[in-house]
C-alpha cells in the first residue's frame, strides 16, 4: 500500500484534531432515540427476539435493523452500546476525513482546507457523530457507494467494483431503508451514463448482480411482515402522518434551511470554481452521486423530520455529494487563479471555518437542552419494578428501567402508530405510570392526545409525584396510579434523585388537574 503524501497527512492530521476538539465538546451527549435502539438489542442479544417488550408480539420501532444487529453483537461481546456505536461512528467520520485529504491532495491548500473542512469544522456533524444513533455510519455507507460508482464509472478495475456496490446498497438499505432512495439515484444515472456510452460489457456487469439482491431484499422483507405484520416500520407511519401524497412544509423547510445556512458559501465557491474549469467527462462521472443526492433531497420533502434537528436526515448523504464535488475539481489548474496566492487561500479558509464553527454555541444549546441525563436518572431508580409506563418519550427511561413501555407517538405501538391515541388504547395498556414532557411549543393541555391523556388520568386516579427540570424551561412530569400495587415503591423512588432538580408539582402541565401527592418526603435512603 501507497504511504499518503506529506500534503494528505497535514490536511487530514490538521482536520482530525480539529473535528476531536468538536467531539470533546459534547462527548458526553447521548440522543434519547439511540437507547430506542440498544434496548432492543439488548432484547435480541439475550435471546428474546427483535421486540421492544419481552414477552409480547414484535413491534418495528426502530429505523436502523443493522444498527440493532451491531449493538446486539457488541451486547453480546460484553461491550456497553453507547461507547461502541460511538466508537464506531467516529471511525467511519475519520475514514471519510482521511479520504477527503486524499483526495484534495491536488487542489491548492486553501481549497482543501475548505472542503474537508466541512466536515471537520462542522459541530452539527460532530454533533451527529457522537449521539450514538445510525445517522453517521449511514453516511460512511453512501460515501463507500459513492466511491464505488466513480470506479464503475471510470475507474481501471471497473467491472470488480459492480457487485461490491450492489453490497453495499443492500447494507445502506439495512441501516436505513431510506437510502435505497440515494442507491436508486446513482443506480438510474450510472444505467443511463453506461447505456449513453454503449458500453453493454461493463452495463451486464453492472445490472448482472441486482436479481441476486432484489431477491435477497424481497426475502427479507417477507421476514419483516411475517415478523412484524406491516410493509413498512412505525417510523415511517408516523413521519408521514398528514403528508402521505403531499409535499410537507416542514421537510420543505428543512431542505431549505440547510441549502441556505449551511451550504450557501459551498454553493458561491463552486460557481466560482465551475467558471474556471469544465470536464465533460468528470462531469458525467460524479452526475450519479448528484442524481442520488437530487432523488434523496426530494424525498424528504414528503416527511416530518421529526428529532430531526441540525439535519439528522440530510447529512447521510452529504459526504458523498462532497466527495463528487472534490473528485471533480482535482484536476483543476489552479496555479492561474487568484486564490492560489497564499494571502487569499488564508482569508477564504477563515471565512469558510468561521460559517461552520458558528454552529458551536447551538449545538451546545442543544447538548444542554435535548439532553437524556434526567430520564437515565430516573430510568436507574425504577430499574427492577415490573411495571408498564406509558410516555412521551421512548429511548432511556424504558432502556435503564426495563420497564413495559407504551409512547405516545406510537415508535412501539402499532395501533398509535396507525390509528391514533385514543383513551380504550390507554385503558388496554392499564399504565402504573404516566410521563410526559413540559416544553413550551411542544405540547399544550389544548392538545388531542394530551387532553386524552389528562382525562384519562383523572378518570383513573393519577397523581403528580414528581416534576424534573430537563433543561431551560422544559420539564417532565411524573404522574402515578394510586391503586398500583407498586404505587408506594415508584413514590419513594421519584421522590428524591440527589442529581436531579425538582420543580413545584402544581405549576406544570396539568396544573391544578391532577392532584399533587404532597409526601415527597418519604424517601429517607
Amino acid at each position: 500500500m501507497k504511504a499518503p503524501d506529506r500534503k494528505t497527512v497535514v490536511i487530514g492530521t490538521i482536520c482530525t484534531l480539529a473535528f476531536g476538539f468538536l467531539l470533546f465538546l459534547c462527548y458526553d451527549f447521548v440522543l434519547d432515540d439511540a437507547y430506542i435502539i440498544y434496548r432492543y438489542a439488548q432484547n435480541l442479544a439475550h435471546g428474546h427476539g427483535v421486540v421492544w417488550n419481552v414477552g409480547e408480539d414484535p413491534v418495528e420501532g426502530y429505523t436502523s435493523f443493522a444498527w440493532v444487529v451491531l449493538n446486539a453483537f457488541a451486547i453480546l461481546l460484553g461491550l456497553n452500546p453507547v461507547l461502541f456505536s460511538k466508537t464506531v461512528s467516529v471511525l467511519a467520520v475519520l475514514l471519510i476525513i482521511w479520504d477527503i485529504a486524499r483526495v484534495t491532495k491536488k487542489m491548492n491548500w486553501g481549497l482543501a482546507f475548505i472542503f474537508a473542512g466541512s466536515i471537520a469544522l462542522s459541530p452539527p456533524f460532530a454533533f451527529l457523530t457522537i449521539q450514538g444513533t445510525e445517522t453517521v455510519f449511514t453516511a460512511f455507507i453512501l460515501y463507500v457507494l459513492a466511491r464505488l460508482s466513480f470506479e464503475i464509472a471510470g475507474g481501471p478495475a471497473r467491472m470488480s467494483y459492480c457487485w461490491f456496490w450492489w453490497v453495499v446498497a443492500f447494507i445502506g438499505g439495512l441501516t436505513r431503508p431510506d437510502t435505497l432512495v440515494f442507491s436508486f439515484g446513482i443506480f438510474v444515472g450510472l444505467t443511463a451514463y453506461l447505456t449513453a456510452d454503449k458500453n453493454w460489457k461493463l452495463l451486464r456487469g453492472f445490472l448482472l448482480p441486482c436479481p441476486v439482491f432484489v431477491m435477497f431484499g424481497l426475502i427479507y422483507m417477507v421476514w419483516r411482515i411475517s415478523y412484524f405484520g406491516y410493509f413498512f416500520p412505525n417510523t415511517f407511519y408516523i413521519k408521514f402522518a398528514g403528508t402521505a401524497g403531499k409535499i410537507s412544509p416542514w421537510g420543505v423547510n428543512d431542505v431549505k434551511v440547510f441549502l441556505t445556512r449551511y451550504l450557501s458559501p459551498y454553493f458561491l465557491i463552486i460557481s466560482f470554481l465551475a467558471g474556471k474549469y469544465f470536464d465533460k467527462k468528470r462531469i458525467i462521472y460524479i452526475l450519479p452521486v448528484v442524481l442520488g443526492a437530487i432523488f434523496f433531497g426530494l424525498y424528504l420533502f414528503f416527511i416530518n423530520p421529526i428529532q430531526g434537528f441540525f439535519w439528522r436526515f440530510i447529512f447521510p448523504v452529504y459526504p458523498a455529494t462532497l466527495y463528487a464535488v472534490v473528485y471533480y475539481f482535482a484536476k483543476l489548474e489552479y496555479k492561474r487563479l487568484f486564490i492560489a496566492r497564499w494571502w487569499v487561500s488564508l482569508i477564504l479558509v477563515l471565512v469558510f471555518a468561521g460559517w461552520t464553527l458558528r454552529f458551536t454555541p447551538s449545538v451546545l444549546f442543544a447538548k444542554e437542552n435535548v439532553t437524556q441525563y434526567d430520564r437515565v436518572a430516573m430510568g436507574k431508580e425504577l430499574a427492577g419494578i415490573p411495571g408498564t409506563m406509558f410516555t412521551s418519550e421512548s429511548g432511556a427511561l424504558p432502556y435503564y428501567s426495563g420497564w413495559k413501555t407504551i409512547d405516545m407517538l406510537g415508535l412501539n405501538s402499532e395501533e398509535i402508530a396507525h390509528n391514533g391515541l385514543s383513551t380504550e388504547f390507554l385503558i388496554s395498556v392499564n399504565p402504573d405510570l404516566i410521563m410526559i414532557l413540559d416544553s413550551p411549543g411542544k405540547f399544550s393541555p389544548d392538545d388531542t392526545e394530551i387532553s386524552i391523556i389528562k382525562h384519562y388520568m383523572v378518570d383513573y386516579g393519577f397523581v403528580t409525584v414528581a416534576v424534573v427540570h430537563r433543561s431551560f424551561d422544559h420539564y417532565h412530569s411524573y404522574f402515578v396510579r394510586e391503586d398500583s400495587r407498586y404505587f408506594s415503591v415508584i413514590v419513594d423512588r421519584l421522590s428524591d434523585v440527589d442529581s436531579l432538580e425538582y420543580a413545584d408539582m402544581g405549576k406544570r402541565l396539568f396544573g391544578e388537574e391532577i392532584p399533587v401527592f404532597e409526601k415527597r418526603e418519604v424517601r429517607t435512603d
